[in-house]
């Protein structure tokens, strides 16, 4: 069981010029929207230094900011695909988000753009008789942090423990 998150995030690997903060420091915005502002300035956006003053982008969009980039095409959720980002389209979030306008990054300096939905699914039991469930196969979440595997290793250390005080 579980949802999607109707919130969508947006990943960017690139190096940026005339980028706000240091090129040697991880940066964290977050926006809140004015009457009559910029719609994408709300939310949250992270910059974290690379090699070579390259820098990875994090930021998320909320569902009327996703308005102007869904396609007709549904996914298996029943959620609007969105199209595939441009770097015009990653620069004009991340300069609303990042108070960088002059922003800019020239398309070969883009190692990748992508954009994704979080699964949170929790299984309705972790154990009946005697089958037991850890990891992916009774919980998932975002890939970004590495929640999910470090909650697999928990779990089996911690069902290990338990039925080794049992075989005892």
């Amino acid at each position: 069981h579980g949802d999607i998150a109707k919130e969508t995030f947006v990943s960017a690997h690139a190096k940026f010029q005339n980028q706000a903060g240091s090129a040697d420091w991880g940066d964290v915005f977050f926006g809140k929207n004015v009457p009559g502002g910029n719609p994408l300035v709300a939310g949250m956006c992270v910059s974290l230094p690379l090699h070579d003053g390259q820098h990875l982008i994090n930021l998320d969009l909320d569902e009327e900011q996703q308005k102007k980039y869904l396609l007709d095409e549904k996914d298996s959720h029943g959620l609007h695909k969105l199209k595939e980002l441009t770097v015009e389209d990653v620069l004009e979030m991340f300069r609303a988000r990042s108070a960088a306008p002059n922003c800019t990054v020239r398309p070969e300096d883009v190692t990748w753009i992508a954009h994704y939905r979080v699964n949170s699914r929790l299984a309705e039991h972790f154990g009946s008789g005697r089958v037991y469930l850890a990891g992916d196969a009774c919980h998932c979440h975002s890939p970004v942090g590495g929640q999910g595997m470090n909650m697999g290793l928990q779990d089996a250390k911690n069902l290990a423990w338990k039925l080794a005080t049992v075989i005892k």
